[in-house]
């Protein structure tokens, strides 16, 4: 199936750090994906739909899935209680990060802000390639994404 990603983003970064040549190598190769990356993809949005409140999340789900999903949604809802004071809760937000690299753009699937704090959230659902959390060159992107964008989020602006 054919896909709209960018030839360096978030999610790619990685390889392009380590593999400058890549970016060149690739850019002409007609842009694919995967069933786990569809099946990620669908998963995302349904814990959007789960933690936002949007019924029929479940639908069509298998129990592997639903498990993925409850999951999900369990760590974000954990996360939230374990910080203190006003918090905003942004959910698939997308951030120009052309100040990194020229039309770079990506969508962060959760972010948790207050004054003192900000915690990115990329879910994964452990299918296809191995994703680490530590030392994450897209956790760190969509962290940069933020910072640079906090103006423009209304309550961190003194906004309300």
């Amino acid at each position: 199936m054919k896909t709209t990603h960018s030839l360096i983003s978030p999610s790619n970064f990685e390889k392009r750090k380590i593999c400058p040549g890549s970016l060149n190598a690739e850019k002409d190769l007609p842009n694919t994906t995967s069933k786990y990356a569809e099946e990620g993809t669908m998963l995302h949005d349904r814990v959007n739909k789960y933690i936002t409140g949007i019924e029929g999340w479940e639908l069509d789900l298998n129990i592997d899935q639903k498990k993925a999903v409850e999951d999900a949604k369990n760590y974000f809802f954990n996360l939230t209680e374990q910080i203190r004071g006003s918090t905003k809760y942004i959910h698939e937000k997308k951030f120009d990060l052309s100040f990194i690299y020229k039309d770079m753009k990506g969508t962060v699937d959760s972010l948790i802000l207050n004054e003192n704090e900000v915690h990115v959230i990329d879910y994964k659902f452990g299918r296809g390639v191995r994703v680490n959390a530590r030392d994450n060159y897209q956790l760190l992107l969509y962290y940069l994404g933020a910072i640079n964008d906090l103006e423009n989020i209304d309550f961190l602006a003194g906004k309300d």
